[in-house]
């Protein structure tokens, strides 16, 4: 399949990058508040070739990542919380609906040997209560998916950005271990 996610139509996208539904799509320039936060607390080129600045750079950029992403992490148990709320409404109405519909249906069947024209009108009503109900359950299922798959997408984004700060972090503090003189029997004994 042919897309333009970039405004670029001769680009060819892999089945995974694939999606029928555009509303859950995710963006192609994710928010950058951890990368923002990161350069905010410390430049990482500051720190090219010292060993111990470098090292105190990455620290500070992580640090200040993580907290960060505890502000999105927040924000996705939040909604959590509202996505939680309105699925057990949605599954109130739905239930509701479909109650109403089977005792019309019920009912119907009932009347249809007693008054066929009540039965048949009870069973028309029972048939448009099913599809409303299902109609309206199908519609509240996709706008919820929408959003929680969005909200998911942007953690996932900051949470794989928080992990490759971590990497760089791990790669400075390994640079700093190789930097540092190896200790000797003598400074050993003293330490």
């Amino acid at each position: 399949r042919v897309g333009t996610p970039g405004g670029e139509p001769h680009q060819r996208l892999a089945p995974w990058e694939w999606w029928e539904d555009e509303a859950s799509r995710p963006a192609l320039e994710q928010d950058r508040a951890l990368l923002e936060a990161a350069d905010g607390a410390a430049p990482l080129d500051v720190g090219l070739g010292d060993p111990q600045l470098y090292y105190v750079c990455t620290r500070k950029r992580l640090c200040a990542a993580v907290r960060e992403l505890l502000v999105v992490h927040r924000q996705t148990l939040d909604g959590l919380r509202d996505l939680d709320a309105r699925m057990t409404g949605q599954w109130l109405s739905t239930n509701t609906g479909n109650t109403a519909s089977a005792g019309l249906g019920i009912a119907s069947a009932v009347l249809l040997f007693t008054m066929p024209p009540v039965g048949i009108g009870l069973g028309t009503c029972a048939a448009v209560a099913s599809g409303l109900t299902f109609a309206g359950d199908s519609i509240a299922d996709y706008a919820n998916l929408s959003s929680l798959r969005a909200q998911l997408s942007r953690d996932a984004w900051n949470a794989f950005i928080a992990a490759e700060l971590a990497a760089e972090w791990l790669r400075a503090r390994e640079a700093l271990g190789a930097a540092m003189p190896a200790p000797t029997a003598a400074s050993a004994a003293t330490a």
